[in-house]
């Protein structure tokens, strides 16, 4: 099989800069085992519709399948070969002789390379499933290792209210499981519609039975429309924008990781596995992992948007653009994988030292203004004496501990007996009892839950 596949109507020799610009065997060799799979499909509908002997569909098959085993390190690639559908067939025919002339019939590499590209993603959904589920133990573990611990929550990085350590690490927890979710779904779209028989555009001019073929690729049934069918990336983006968003929830952690071991916060040691050292500070502890995660989240969200920049603009059907559609689709799956193992590694081998917050921190500031809205007062008003309670103590050492009971009877006098309850960050946290609360038992209940759907994902995952 000599030239190009093109070669009877353009005989002539590409520029060596175009031929080398327009490669693109070097990023498809990912495609390499779904590629050989869908041409195996390929050849038994040929086999079925007697458009090849039986003879011929039996030796392709089997070329195919011995490449399939030999895998795509030992597969014999030359500097002539154009892409790896071309290379693909180039060594069916050298190993079959005239059968493997007849592999491409009824199929255009449009439909070849869709097809083959629904296969990768289906299987690199559930890989990442796998991988955000296991962050999501991690994660769930520690929390359960926590126990009661108490933090002082925050929000605008500002101390806000006493929570749970728990409750704090299982809001990671829960994001992952909706990321296996999102992985799961992108999985299964993936494999909804099979591109294989939709041809160039037109639909194949034989009688093929892509409903059998697609079955046999594990597809729920073909594309309904064969221009959509080879023009289709909408799979590629929702699995793009999954890594995008769980690698922006890793970088999230990752942020807090790197806050929390520093001395100032001292909320968190990682283990030496995680972290690099200087190469003139002895003294270094450096959170390269989160860093790193945290870097390479960007990367991933410029993958989406350069997917969702090369769909914007295409006219149907099918154009030589979308050979770049899979570059940073490959990017933002190694990336993603490697970023939720490294978290998971870090996240598993931390020593959390939660610094819980004193009696009467000014963390306890809503509790006071509950208290004396549970009295009988506004709201509204409650929030303005105890804004003014707190800037007293501020200034007096910033505790609400150093103000007397006169100073709280003078600011209300609503602030009764039960001050001393209100002002412990344990009674402070037993009140947040609401589904989803930081309470001691509404955190059981929901490491409860959340193991039942982190269970569930599971036997999604495996089904």
């Amino acid at each position: 099989m000599a030239g190009k596949l093109w070669s009877g109507r353009l005989p002539g020799q590409l520029d060596p800069g175009f031929e080398a610009f327009s490669c693109s065997l070097p990023a498809d060799l990912h495609l390499f085992e779904h590629d050989l799979k869908a041409s195996m499909a390929h050849v038994r509908a040929l086999g079925r519709a007697q458009m090849i002997s039986a003879t011929d569909a039996q030796a392709l098959e089997g070329a195919l399948q011995d490449l399939l085993q030999a895998g795509v390190d030992a597969f014999p690639w030359t500097d002539q070969d154009e892409d790896l559908h071309t290379a693909i067939e180039r060594v069916v025919v050298e190993r079959v002789g005239e059968a493997g002339l007849r592999l491409h019939t009824g199929r255009s590499r449009n439909d070849q390379v869709a097809t083959a590209s629904h296969l990768y993603a289906h299987q690199a959904g559930q890989e990442l499933a796998g991988e955000a589920l296991e962050f999501a133990q991690a994660a769930l573990t520690q929390a359960q290792a926590a126990g009661d611990q108490i933090i002082v929550g925050m929000t605008h990085l500002q101390p806000a209210q006493p929570v749970l350590l728990a409750h704090h690490l299982l809001a990671y927890a829960w994001m992952a499981s909706r990321d296996a979710e999102r992985f799961l779904t992108a999985a299964a779209r993936s494999r909804h519609s099979s591109p294989l028989g939709a041809g160039a555009l037109a639909g194949t001019g034989f009688d093929l039975d892509v409903g059998q073929c697609a079955l046999e690729m594990g597809f729920a049934a073909p594309y309904a429309n064969s221009i959509d069918a080879v023009s289709d990336r909408d799979y590629l983006a929702e699995l793009t924008f999954a890594c995008a968003l769980a690698t922006s929830h890793l970088s999230r952690l990752a942020e807090e990781l790197i806050l929390w071991s520093h001395p100032a916060f001292g909320r968190v040691r990682l283990a030496d596995q995680f972290v690099t050292g200087s190469s003139m500070m002895p003294q270094k502890r450096n959170p390269d992992s989160a860093e790193l995660v945290r870097a390479k989240s960007g990367s991933v969200i410029g993958d989406l948007v350069g997917v969702l920049s090369l769909l914007k603009g295409l006219p149907l059907a099918y154009m030589r653009d979308l050979q770049e559609d899979k570059p940073p689709l490959y990017h933002a799956v190694e990336t993603t994988k490697n970023s939720l193992r490294i978290m998971t590694g870090a996240l598993q081998t931390a020593t959390f030292m939660p610094a819980a917050p004193a009696y009467g921190d000014l963390s306890l500031a809503t509790e006071l203004a509950d208290h004396l809205v549970r009295a009988g007062m506004p709201f509204r008003q409650a929030h303005a004496i105890v804004g003014q309670l707190s800037a007293t103590a501020e200034e007096l050492g910033g505790n609400f501990s150093r103000l007397t009971r006169a100073e709280f009877s003078q600011a209300s006098s609503l602030f009764g007996e039960h001050l001393e309850v209100v002002l412990d960050p344990k009674q402070a946290i037993a009140r947040h009892h609401s589904v989803g609360g930081s309470a001691p038992q509404a955190v059981r209940a929901q490491i409860e839950r959340l193991e039942s759907v982190l269970q569930s994902l599971r036997q999604a995952l495996v089904s």
